[in-house]
Parts: structure tokens; C-alpha cells; sequence
């Protein structure tokens, strides 16, 4: 997860704590760095002058300090090159001390004297005639005496023998420099230096900082301005698009599902409007053509064109038909009405499924007795399924299917096959028949209010358009679905998937 998903408090967390940290670091390391150049440039080759007091005495305490680092560099735990210890002996004889290292790779004599000279002055100081390679560090009226014996990192036995009759041991206060005076404008440069680039990182870094907190943050803003100003237009066709994962993200995410969410609306809406215009015009059509018969056939009897009983009957018979057919109209047109507004009351039971399409199929049989119609039903269930469903409704749905079919079917041996089987989680009722079926284009449609294959919309004898439409509603007011395809028998198949009761 990148920097822009982070939450905005934590953005501002931490761009505070980056303006804190990152120019305290810098300043730390631009003055330990000055301090450290300023000791590099002053050792070691003024350690001389750290030596001195101010009127040119030197301590115990100072000495001891130089003979330890003599020491060290002799020995080898000191990495540093010889010539640091040469400005430390350098300092030493300046004092008026003579110093000898015998021994190892770093030997050395002060200039003008030998070995003997140096220990007859050290004899001569200690008052003893002979001096052991033993520790000593001796000062007294007659001078300093200072032999160290030591072991290099190679094995090798060395001894350092500083001796001094010349030294002024006083008691006056220190100077670690002699051009203190330089030393403290140095400093004043510097610290001069180091405050004006102290403000310059300071806002720097808060330039940086608030630069790249708002770009994560306006983005997202502009995104949602951009948006609003849209869908005040009413283009809902952009998506708002999402920069991060923050709070800011988070809006811009839940904008954008508000905008797919009223576009949804908005078609929805577009769709429920052409359904009604289209209900409307295909009420107004169906029943026109109906009234129109029953109304030429009222003239006829009320003109005397029907002057015998045999017309008159055949003219009563007639609009009573047309009536009927228009009562089934009315009928399925206020069913779909309850049913797309949710306001049907199904009253829902579980039931078998194999027991209650044996049944059917019984009845269908006898409904079609006489005729060249076979009624099939292959039951591919390998147990006994239940689902919940209102039987009466259900009935509505199969006798819409096999009407259809008879209407439609074109041939006079028609096969009507039912087959029962199981898919996943619900119960597949295949619904086929051996009819002309239906071209692939309008597949998606014949469940829609008022369609027909046939665009010719002359008969009420060739359906209303509702059955499928009524049909639908119904198998998914029982929580299943429902669709077609070609069937394998070569008509028209619809299949519907009811979910599987549980015990």
C-alpha cells in the first residue's frame, strides 16, 4: 500500500514528524560535520599548542594525555600514521623534553642527543644509577622522567623514555588553543552558516511536504467536483474516478457507486416509461380489435343482417367468444399489474415435484384427448425433490406454457416433452416442443409485455402477449428463474430453475 492510500491523519502525522525530523537530521549532520573538518584541520597538527597553558606551562594532567596517545601509536592500537606521532613528540621537545623509542617499526630519537645522553639525564633526575624497564612517571624539582615499556601487536618489546629538566609545571588557567581567537570566528562562521541552511531545509522540507500531501488530497476533490457538476448536467456516463484509499478515496468510491447507482435508476425509469407506453398502446390494441368484432356483429343482429336463428346464433356465439377472450385479457393484464407492482399474496406450500407435474401432465392429456398432441415427461430426478411454491399460481405458469405451445406449434403432430432433473441447488424444469420455435434475436424478448413473434397483432386467438410475461413474474416471485432457448426436438424450449426446498 502506497503513500496515497494511507489515511489523511496519518499524512498529516507524518508530514509533521517530517519537517521535525529531516532538518533536525540535516542540522546534526551539518554540524558534526563542521566540528569534525574543524578538528581535522586543527589536529594533529596544532596538538603542540593543546600543551600549552596561557603563559606557557603545561600540566600533569596534559602530559599523561600525550604519553598515552604515544603510547597507543607505538603499540599499534592507534591506527593513525607516524606522523601524528612525530607532531606529538614535536610538541614534547618543544617543551624542551628529549624522547626515544626504541623498538619496532616506529623508532625514534630527538635530534642533537643519543640514547646514553637521555638515560644518564633520566638517571640524573630519578637520582638512581640504573633505570629498570619498569613503568615510571616521575616529576620532581630536577625534572620529568617518563619510561614506558610496551607490546606492539607483533610481539615486540618496545620502550618510550621521555625525559625533561627544562618543563614549567605552573598553575594557571588553560587555553586548549593558542589562536583561540580563530577558533571562536570559525565557530561564529559556522554557526552562521549552519542556521541559514537550517531555515532553508526547514522550508524546503515543508514545501515538499505540503506539495506532495496536496496532490493526494486535491486530486480526489477535483475528482468529486467534476463529478457533482455532471450529474447536476445530467451525464451520467463518466465515472468518477478513485486516486487512493483513504477517507478522500473512500468518498470518491462511494460517489461513483452513487452515480452507478442513479444511473441505474435512470434507466430503470426509462424502461418502466417505454413498458407503460408500450402496455398502453398494446391494451389499446388488443382491445380494439375484440370491440370492433363484438360491435359489427351487435349492427349486424340490430340491422337484420342476421334474419335467420342460424346467424343470430352464430352471431351471439361469436361475440360472446370475443367477450370471453377479452375477460382473459383483462384477467392476465390486472395479474401482471399485481405482480410487477409486489403486491401479489402467493400462498406458498412445499410440494413434490414429481408427484404434482404427474398430475399435470395427467390432466393435460385429458385436455388434449382426441387430438394429435403427445404429452411427455422424462423424470431424471434420482430422488425426491421439494420445493415451496403457490400451486395455483404454478398451474397458471404450465397451462401458459402448454397453450402456448398449441397456438404456435404450426403442425398437426405435436410432441410436448416435460423433463424434471436437478442442477446444483434447484430443481430444472425443461419445458419443450417440436413446434416452428423462435429465432435467436428474439429469444430475450418473449417474455416481455405484449410481444409476439408474429408482429401482426390481429387476433386475441393467437395470445395477448402476457402469458410469458405473467409467467415470469410468477417463477420469480418464487425465488427462481426462468428463460428460453432452442429445443433439442426443434420448437422452443423454456426452462425454469426452482430452488430446492429445504427438510
Amino acid at each position: 500500500m502506497g503513500l496515497k492510500d494511507w489515511s489523511i491523519r496519518k499524512k498529516l502525522i507524518l508530514s509533521n514528524m517530517m519537517m521535525i525530523v529531516i532538518p533536525v537530521v540535516l542540522i546534526l549532520a551539518i554540524v558534526g560535520g563542521t566540528a569534525f573538518g574543524i578538528l581535522m584541520i586543527m589536529l594533529p597538527e596544532n596538538q603542540a599548542n593543546m600543551l600549552f597553558k596561557v603563559d606557557g606551562t603545561v600540566s600533569t594532567y596534559q602530559l599523561q594525555l600525550a604519553f598515552d596517545s604515544m603510547c597507543e601509536k607505538i603499540s599499534g592500537k592507534d591506527k593513525e600514521d607516524k606522523n601524528d606521532l612525530t607532531a606529538l613528540a614535536a610538541a614534547l621537545e618543544k617543551l624542551g623534553a628529549s624522547i626515544a623509542v626504541t623498538g619496532g617499526d616506529l623508532p625514534y630519537l630527538t635530534d642533537g642527543v643519543t640514547i646514553d645522553e637521555i638515560e644518564t639525564e633520566a638517571r640524573e633526575i630519578t637520582g638512581t644509577a640504573n633505570i629498570e624497564d619498569q613503568p615510571l612517571f616521575l616529576r620532581n624539582d630536577r625534572g620529568l622522567v617518563y619510561l614506558m615499556p610496551v607490546t606492539n601487536q607483533a610481539g615486540e618489546r618496545i620502550r618510550l623514555l621521555v625525559v625533561s629538566s627544562e618543563m614549567d609545571f605552573g598553575e594557571s588557567s588553560y587555553a586548549i588553543w593558542d589562536n583561540w581567537d580563530n577558533i571562536k570566528l570559525a565557530i561564529k562562521i559556522s554557526a552562521a552558516v549552519v542556521a541559514g541552511i537550517a531555515v532553508v531545509i526547514v522550508v524546503v522540507t515543508g514545501l515538499v511536504l505540503a506539495g506532495k500531501l496536496y496532490k493526494t488530497m486535491i486530486h480526489p476533490i477535483k475528482s468529486i467536483q467534476k463529478g457533482a457538476r455532471e450529474i447536476r448536467d445530467g451525464v451520467l456516463d463518466h465515472p468518477v474516478e478513485v486516486y487512493s484509499k483513504d477517507e478522500l478515496g473512500e468518498v470518491c468510491g462511494d460517489f461513483e457507486e452513487m452515480r452507478v447507482r442513479l444511473k441505474e435508476s435512470v434507466e430503470l425509469q426509462q424502461r418502466y416509461e417505454s413498458s407503460r407506453k408500450e402496455l398502453i398502446a398494446g391494451i389499446s390494441h388488443d382491445l380494439s380489435t375484440p370491440l370492433t368484432s363484438i360491435k359489427g356483429y351487435a349492427g349486424g343482429i340490430l340491422d337484420g343482417v342476421a334474419n335467420t336463428p342460424e346467424k343470430q346464433k352464430h352471431y351471439l356465439r361469436t361475440i360472446y367468444d370475443t367477450a370471453c377472450d377479452m375477460e382473459g385479457l383483462v384477467d392476465n393484464l390486472f395479474l401482471f399489474s399485481k405482480l410487477d407492482m409486489g403486491k401479489m399474496d402467493f400462498q406458498m406450500e412445499s410440494i413434490s415435484v414429481k408427484t404434482y407435474l404427474a398430475d399435470f401432465c395427467e390432466e393435460a392429456r385429458l385436455k388434449v384427448q382426441g387430438s394429435t398432441v403427445k404429452i411427455r415427461l422424462d423424470d431424471q430426478l434420482k430422488e425426491e425433490r421439494f420445493v415451496t411454491i403457490d400451486r395455483t399460481q404454478f398451474a397458471r405458469v404450465l397451462w401458459n406454457l402448454l397453450e402456448n405451445s398449441l397456438k404456435y406449434a404450426g403442425k398437426q403432430n405435436i410432441e410436448m416433452k416435460i423433463i424434471l432433473s436437478e442442477e446444483k441447488k434447484n430443481v430444472a424444469l425443461h419445458f419443450e416442443d417440436n413446434g416452428s420455435g423462435v429465432e435467436q434475436e428474439a429469444l430475450e424478448k418473449i417474455f416481455d409485455s405484449f410481444y409476439r413473434t408474429d408482429p401482426a397483432r390481429s387476433s386475441l386467438k393467437r395470445g395477448s402477449g402476457l402469458g410469458l410475461s405473467v409467467s415470469r413474474e410468477i417463477i420469480e416471485g418464487f425465488g427462481g428463474s426462468i428463460y428460453a432457448e432452442a429445443a433439442e426436438i426443434g420448437g422452443l424450449a423454456v426452462i425454469m430453475l426452482l430452488p430446492i426446498a429445504e427438510d
